[in-house]
């Protein structure tokens, strides 16, 4: 078996758009080469395939993307650089393949401006040349990877594991999810009319405020000139120094200095003593451990009561950050008529996945915009959608792992684990039958499951007060929060011991293991004291992307008509051909709850529908 390193030369990044220049590959001096051709890279992967050759790449994803895009077939990968040093227990601060082979073996950086920039305005001579040496270093750095995660006990993991997981992920992002871009034009458009609206309604309630700073501000231009402005030149100065909504100083300068409202942030503090400059000619002096000054969502949250301009305020950020993603989308699509996303299994500090360009786990959820967002995303003719939600599958993996009786039992009931946390802790639900709080609460059971797992993940009494007031306006008393946390862990005396053990053990060892084999790597401190998380949400992703692994396996062998299209996080979504949904939706429910055996039972939830809203 040899060792081979790959790499492709493309006229720029974006996959979809750009011209393959050629496919580069080094097994040593006398065995590297230049292919340009389709068909012949084809027949090259098929001939050192059979010769048992190892492939070896930088950023497997994209170059295997880019050969499709060409006409090639899907390319073989061993070994993807980014994706396997990321398991070292001191990975390269960064994840190219000039910082991978600094820290695996200090080789220095070797790229030059004008032919990493240039693309295919460099002479196609420089680029081959310049493409085999990324090759010869990728071996190096291969060569030096290896070994190591032999070393740290994570080879089995990444070959078995992470690798799979990946080689699924690149077809679906290949594959894309369909996009509705006419109902996308028409949200668009609905969206800036709303900013409109709400921008209008601010400066009705900034009233003379609002036109004090801007006049303030056009002054300051004014004054500095020699002669006055013409007509058009003065509209085109205030139109410049108009009152900025989204300016943080701005806000700031109408909130804390002219309405006098506090802005203290309810967590964040200052880590040392300074001063901070505001538009407007304010200066805000703090000291070291003085809660910050701020206008995000958290802070606001705090004045609701104290002004109606907050709430104007925290709808219009709403709006706007709806306008970005139904924007991003538009863009997006307009290549295909499909998204094409980039899942990214490396860099999250949780060990989920998450995607970009554009990011598709941030995608609003109904109660936030009545379903328009999701909406968007829909089956082809002769198709349906079908999402499937891993249900509560943390808590579940909390009861395995702590053997809690109360949870197995909880969970082998199919008793809501977040209908329970609200019934204890929201008075509106506590006369409500458990089975009907989902339904008839779920503000007060979402704000729950965001307590209920915060609390397992360390989350304090004060952060729990944050919560309710943010999602239901409800003023809880620090000690009624610390007694909901308090009662919730005496209730459940085992998972108080399996955070104290997670912990002990990852100060010892210097890492946590996760269902699958996978070690997380943790320091001291805060990496520490977050064991449990780093156990269990690196843990939940592998039973989601390993049951999506199994199953598209089977529906190969079976020949069942359907694909991914896409995974946030514990919920799938597959574009079914319509006569196989009988035999595809046993395959997907037998997968996602049988693929691994845990002290509690798996469970999903089945959704069919033309788009992704119809889940709700």
């Amino acid at each position: 078996m040899a060792y081979l390193a790959l790499d492709t030369e493309t006229t720029g990044l974006d996959w979809r758009t750009e011209r393959l220049l050629g496919l580069g590959y080094y097994a040593s001096e006398d065995d590297k080469g230049w292919l340009t051709d389709p068909a012949e890279i084809d027949r090259f992967f098929e001939e050192r395939r059979a010769r048992g050759d190892f492939f070896i790449w930088c950023n497997a994803p994209f170059d295997r993307k880019v050969l499709l895009r060409a006409g090639c077939s899907w390319a073989p990968c061993d070994l993807d650089l980014k994706l396997a040093a990321d398991l070292l227990p001191n990975r390269p601060k960064g994840l190219s393949l000039e910082e991978i082979c600094w820290a695996l073996c200090r080789i220095p950086p070797w790229k030059e401006e004008a032919v990493r920039d240039a693309g295919g305005q460099v002479p196609i001579d420089v680029t081959r040349d310049y493409c085999l040496t990324d090759c010869r270093n990728t071996l190096a750095a291969a060569e030096a990877l290896i070994p190591a995660l032999e070393a740290c006990g994570q080879a089995t993991y990444y070959y078995q594991r992470r690798q799979p997981y990946s080689d699924l992920l690149t077809r679906v992002e290949y594959r894309g999810v369909a996009f509705n871009r006419a109902a996308g034009e028409k949200y668009h458009t609905d969206l800036l009319a709303e900013i409109a609206a709400l921008e209008s309604k601010l400066e009705t309630e900034g009233g003379a405020l609002v036109r004090e700073y801007e006049e303030a501000e056009i002054q300051k231009v004014l004054v500095k000139r020699k002669a006055p402005p013409t007509p058009q030149r003065l509209e085109e100065i205030r139109r410049e120094h108009a009152f900025n909504w989204g300016s943080d100083d701005q806000v700031l300068w109408l909130l804390h200095f002219k309405l006098g409202l506090p802005c203290r942030h309810p967590r964040d503090r200052y880590d040392k003593s300074g001063t901070r400059k505001i538009k407007g000619g304010y200066t805000i002096a703090y000291k070291k451990g003085d809660p910050t000054i701020s206008t995000d969502e958290d802070t606001l949250t705090l004045y609701l009561q104290q002004h109606p301009l907050i709430q104007v305020l925290l709808d219009y950020r709403h709006a706007i950050k709806l306008e970005g993603y139904v924007a991003a989308w538009m863009e997006a699509s307009e290549w295909d008529g499909r998204i094409h996303t980039s899942f990214n299994l490396t860099n999250t500090e949780t060990g989920r996945t998450s995607s970009s360009g554009p990011n598709l786990q941030q995608v609003p959820k109904p109660e936030h915009d009545g379903g328009r967002a999701r909406g968007l995303f829909m089956a082809e003719p002769g198709r349906k959608l079908v999402i499937a939600d891993m249900r509560q599958i943390e808590p579940r993996l909390l009861a395995h792992y702590s053997k809690s009786p109360t949870l197995i039992r909880c969970f082998e009931l199919g008793v809501d684990f977040y209908s329970v946390i609200a019934k204890v802790a929201v008075p509106a639900c506590a006369q409500t039958p458990l089975p009907e709080i989902k339904v008839k609460h779920p503000k007060e059971r979402g704000a729950c499951k965001t307590v209920g797992l915060g609390w397992i993940y360390n989350l304090r009494a004060f952060g729990t007060q944050q919560i309710f007031r943010k999602a239901l306006g409800t003023q809880v008393s620090y000690e009624e929060a610390e007694g909901y946390r308090r009662s919730f862990f005496q209730g459940l005396p085992e998972v108080v011991e399996f955070k104290d053990t997670a912990q002990q053990f990852a100060e010892r060892e210097g890492y946590v293991p996760t269902l699958y084999g996978m070690r997380s790597w943790v320091k001291k401190g805060s990496d520490i004291q977050n064991a449990v998380n780093r156990v269990i949400q690196p843990s939940a992703s592998d039973v989601l992307l390993d049951a999506q692994v199994r199953l598209s396996e089977r529906l190969l062998a079976e020949g069942i008509d359907a694909y991914l299209v896409l995974t946030v996080h514990d919920e799938v979504v597959y574009s079914v051909k319509e006569e196989a949904l009988d035999r595809f939706i046993p395959a997907l429910t037998e997968a996602m709850t049988k693929s691994v055996q845990l002290r509690c039972p798996l469970d999903i939830e089945l959704f069919t529908g033309d788009t992704w809203a119809e889940k709700h």
